[in-house]
């Protein structure tokens, strides 16, 4: 079936996740972005490090059947913020990613090799881009939307406990949040569970990438090294 096939991963992949109205959630959020956005005020680099200048490294390891466990893929992610630019008004950054190392051209689970740009901003402590999409909440505890059409919801759960995360760049106290998502048509819980770390003052430590029938990640994508600039 093409919904137990599928990977939620793509949420993180494409910086693009939409999220859909309802009615404890996405509209209430809106709202609040709207009232108190102080976004243009980015002197401090705040929650997710957004300050031209810092650069972090990402190693994508895939799980391996044959010896059960994640090896390294060659895939890497190198991404900077390289300038800020204004949108409606609202001031955002620009990024820098480039991947090298995905010679098969899978897309589907890892970006695509060279080099792209896209732009986010933080908006009392939602990260979104310049569509509007938040894609990761650090202030927002209740379960919300971030994917909807018939075929399955996906959704995002930021926890109120921290987690210690560690990786090649070190152990870091993060904000874990949970995705999952239900089939649309009989409300039944997919088997998966997809998990992203946030640190304060570092951003993205630790993502997870998931098949919809599987409990466990296909890949995973953990922080190498990081660049804050003081």
């Amino acid at each position: 079936m093409k919904n137990l096939l599928f990977l939620l991963c793509i949420i993180g992949l494409l910086c693009t996740t939409s999220c859909d109205s309802n009615d404890n959630s996405i509209e209430d959020i809106n709202e609040n972005i709207d009232s108190n956005d102080t976004s243009s005020e980015i002197e401090d680099p705040g929650f997710y490090a957004l300050k031209v200048g810092n650069s972090w490294v990402y190693k994508n390891y895939k799980f391996k059947e044959t010896s059960n466990s994640y090896e390294f893929s060659g895939v890497v992610d190198s991404i900077s913020i390289v300038d800020t630019h204004e949108i409606n008004n609202n001031t955002y950054f620009k990024f820098k990613r480039k991947t090298i190392g995905n010679d098969e051209n899978d897309t589907f689970l890892y970006y695509e090799n060279g080099e792209s740009i896209y732009y986010l901003r933080d908006s009392i402590g939602y990260l979104i881009n310049d569509s509007g999409n938040i894609l990761y909440a650090n202030n927002h505890f209740e379960e919300r939307i971030v994917i909807e059409d018939n075929i399955y919801t996906a959704y995002a759960q930021l926890n109120r406990t921290n987690e210690s995360i560690s990786t090649e760049a070190g152990e870091f106290e993060c904000l874990e949040t949970e995705i999952y998502a239900v089939d649309t048509n009989t409300n039944e819980q997919f088997t998966f569970r997809d998990y992203k770390y946030y640190s304060d003052g570092i951003g993205l430590v630790y993502e997870t990438c998931s098949f919809f029938s599987l409990d466990y990640p296909i890949v995973i994508r953990r922080l190498d090294s990081y660049s804050i600039t003081e």
